[in-house]
């Protein structure tokens, strides 16, 4: 018995030394994941430049490894930091060429226009109807992003002046429940704003109140600054001057933590 149970282990300890050892990835890809966990920390810690840098490493990485989609991730990223820095020429800059690239993926394309047409809201550019129809011509069905696709349609038609028609649009954002928080309160603050031209001043303020609980518990500051400065217009226009007070008190303080160009005409 002992003798046989010498004879396993002797078998497998030799069949351990002729194990090839396990062998690490190159350093060209230990580069690439280090950024990408780089870029995504720095990412969750609202650490806006470092996560600008490390997607660029990514990118970089990504690059010499012939890595397509990769470098179309990181671009996606960097187009939608560059956005939230109100960067909008360096965002454009950065977005364009993606939606078209044939050696990424239908999905990334889609993603890419999508992220094209909001750039170019932003920037008031006026091809951003046209990056819109190829994400949604992707995204027929239900898709993860289909209440965004809407949001950014419904704003194309808001600033066109078709309030019914965006109206119409973030309705099903708002009606349903499985819409990303994000989304919805984009959707509320639409509506809010549409309600206020429209003269439903009571119903613009419920619209903007519930937006502003969003953004609260989301922990997005640039978003309540926008909910703010819509929450003061809309309380001039009740006359609820302590409101009004209140929420650009809330605004002023908010945008002493944030650059000059994020609050410009706050």
């Amino acid at each position: 018995m002992m003798r046989s149970l010498l004879m396993v282990l002797s078998l497998a300890a030799l069949s351990a030394c002729a194990s090839p050892p396990a062998t690490s990835p190159p350093p060209l890809v230990q580069q690439q994941q280090r950024s990408l966990s780089a870029a995504l920390a720095a990412e969750q810690a609202g650490r806006w430049q470092t996560a600008i840098e490390e997607w660029q490493y990514y990118q970089q990485a990504s690059q010499l490894l012939d890595d397509w989609s990769a470098q179309a991730r990181a671009r996606l990223s960097l187009t939608t930091l560059l956005l939230r820095g109100q960067e909008y020429a360096s965002a454009y800059q950065q977005i364009q060429g993606v939606r078209g690239d044939t050696l990424i993926t239908e999905e990334l394309r889609a993603q890419a226009a999508l992220l094209e047409a909001r750039v170019a809201l932003a920037a008031g550019l006026p091809d951003g109807e046209t990056a819109w129809l190829q994400a949604t011509q992707f995204c027929q069905q239900r898709c993860a992003w289909r209440a965004a696709a809407a949001n950014v349609r419904a704003r194309q038609l808001l600033q066109s002046g078709d309030h019914a028609g965006a109206l119409a649009l973030i309705a099903p954002v708002l009606a349903d429940a499985e819409s990303p928080a994000a989304e919805r309160s984009h959707a509320l603050r639409m509506r809010a704003e549409v309600l206020l031209r429209q003269t439903d001043v009571a119903g613009a303020a419920i619209a903007i109140a519930e937006a502003i609980r969003m953004d609260r518990q989301l922990g997005e500051p640039l978003w309540l600054i926008d909910d703010y400065r819509l929450q003061a217009e809309i309380a001039g226009a009740q006359g609820d001057a302590v409101l009004e007070r209140e929420s650009r008190r809330r605004l002023d303080s908010l945008c002493r933590a944030y650059p000059a160009k994020t609050c410009a005409g706050a």
